[in-house]
């Protein structure tokens, strides 16, 4: 069990339990700058799935008018929304849902890459950062530890390892 101090007292934190250890000091790891951007990136992951809702909301309606436009224009819940938008008749309704549907469904698509797009560079940044600490700390070690490892061994185990947390954890 891991407690932690809380108003100077101590209570224990179930939601850390849930949290590997690895995610934590990978967490610490990293700089205020990309702890933002990860923030801002998952404000981005949101939208996204507003989007996507919205872009899901819209295919039923779609998919209605598509298979018979006649039925929904003389229905009764759809004539507020029929007369709201101006449409007088069924085959203008299937013009006036296509462009919704379509207005819904590309910016969703445009979020969704762009939020792939943020994902793809953050993580291989945060792969850059962690790179450069881990050359930075093995360059600052004496020099009898240099004389005592191969480079290429050392070069090839932190590429090994960074690689293995920009795609096996970040991404």
């Amino acid at each position: 069990m891991r407690f932690h101090r809380l108003n100077r007292e101590l209570t224990f934190d179930p939601a850390i339990q849930l949290i590997p250890p690895s995610l934590i000091r990978l967490w610490k790891a990293t700089t205020t700058r990309r702890r933002r951007q990860m923030g801002l990136l998952l404000a981005f992951s949101l939208v996204t799935s507003i989007a996507d809702v919205f872009s899901i909301g819209v295919v039923l309606p779609f998919i209605g008018v598509l298979t018979s436009p006649e039925k929904v224009f003389n229905h009764e819940l759809t004539q507020p929304l029929i007369r709201a938008a101006g449409v007088s008749r069924p085959r203008d309704l299937l013009m006036r849902i296509t462009a919704l549907f379509c207005g819904a469904a590309i910016p969703a698509a445009a979020v969704r890459v762009l939020v792939i797009w943020l994902r793809t560079r953050l993580t291989f940044a945060i792969g850059a950062d962690l790179s450069k600490e881990i050359y930075r700390r093995t360059l600052h070690q004496p020099y009898a530890v240099h004389l005592s490892r191969n480079s290429s061994e050392v070069i090839d185990g932190i590429s090994g390892k960074v690689n293995t947390v920009i795609f096996g954890v970040l991404n």
